[in-house]
């Protein structure tokens, strides 16, 4: 079976529709913890990363749905 290829923009489409379906997360909160993300990747590819290691490393940084749930929870 061959090994399916990385894709950021898919990654990040993933990733940010587990926050989606949060109630505690604004468009605005996610549209900022995105940016964040995406400047944190870009920068670790900078430095000669692969773009799935960088995304893997930039969200663990971020953090988790229900780390941030809590965070986020008026």
């Amino acid at each position: 079976m061959a090994e399916s290829k990385f894709n950021l923009e898919t990654a990040f489409d993933t990733w940010r529709s587990f926050f989606e379906q949060r109630r505690s997360f604004l468009d605005d909160d996610l549209d900022e913890l995105e940016q964040h993300v995406r400047e944190h990747v870009a920068d670790l590819v900078s430095r000669d990363m692969s773009e799935e290691e960088a995304f893997r490393i930039a969200t663990a940084h971020v953090g988790g749905v229900t780390a941030l749930d809590e965070a986020y929870d008026d």
